[in-house]
């Protein structure tokens, strides 16, 4: 107990009155997104709820997801919001407790569905999701089968090419609440069009991280120190509650 005391002191004094970057993918709704200059959604909530306790400055940039990706491991700093893969890990320092767990859905048309119990099941199958995303190690087994389709970072887009027959299905998340909130953003889409597949393909556990040149070892761990203690309380549980379960866009 008194090194964690003593750990929390020392890294409260080193991180005062100092800006961390981070980048995020620009429109993720309910996780993230950006409207009229303003960030919201989950992970924007749960950054700024320990925030609040590390006495820091984050400096959030939302950008499409290649470049939120690009700007990163150029080292211009973290990423909220990152899966975790073997080659990620190679490059990045993660944080150890996932800010969110994110339920990765496949979406079909109407009367399209398939069956899903493995992976091996979308062999030959047309799966869209964003340029240059992963969802991490189930995700990326599973593209050993399906025929990858990756589209911008426009997800009513990738709903339109369902409806069209250009791909079988779609990867959406989190949840049911991400295809509700498409389809009550934009007036080409339905929400009585699509079918979700009862089994999601990955639950998928979000994390900060910061490529290994930054050296953000010491800050990752503080910030999980304060992280646990908001799950404890019950505060992170209330933000995703909030989210994800009421329309707020």
């Amino acid at each position: 107990m008194k090194y964690i005391l003593y750990l929390f002191l020392s890294l409260s004094y080193l991180f005062s009155n100092q800006t961390i970057t981070l980048f995020a993918n620009e429109y993720k709704p309910p996780k993230i997104w950006t409207e009229d200059g303003i960030h919201k959604g989950i992970l924007i909530e749960i950054a700024r709820e320990v925030q609040k306790e590390l006495k820091i400055k984050l400096d959030i940039q939302t950008y499409p997801w290649a470049r939120t990706y690009k700007m990163s491991i150029n080292n211009k700093g973290g990423i909220l919001g990152l899966s975790k893969t073997k080659e990620r890990e190679k490059i990045f320092d993660y944080n150890k407790i996932p800010l969110f767990l994110d339920t990765m859905l496949l979406i079909t048309k109407k009367g399209k569905e398939f069956k899903f119990d493995k992976i091996e099941d979308l062999k030959g199958k047309r799966i869209g999701y964003c340029r240059g995303c992963s969802f991490g190690k189930v995700f990326e087994e599973a593209k050993k089968y399906f025929i990858p389709v990756e589209t911008d970072d426009n997800k009513v887009q990738r709903l339109m090419l369902l409806l069209r027959g250009k791909i079988d299905a779609t990867l959406l998340g989190p949840g049911e609440i991400a295809l509700k909130t498409m389809c009550g953003t934009s007036k080409l889409i339905n929400y009585k069009q699509f079918s979700i597949l009862k089994k999601p393909l990955t639950i998928d556990p979000n994390y900060i991280a910061f490529p290994k040149k930054l050296k953000r070892k010491e800050f990752l761990e503080k910030f999980d120190i304060i992280l646990q203690e908001k799950i404890n309380e019950k505060v992170i549980d209330k933000i995703i509650h909030k989210w994800t379960n009421k329309n707020r866009l």
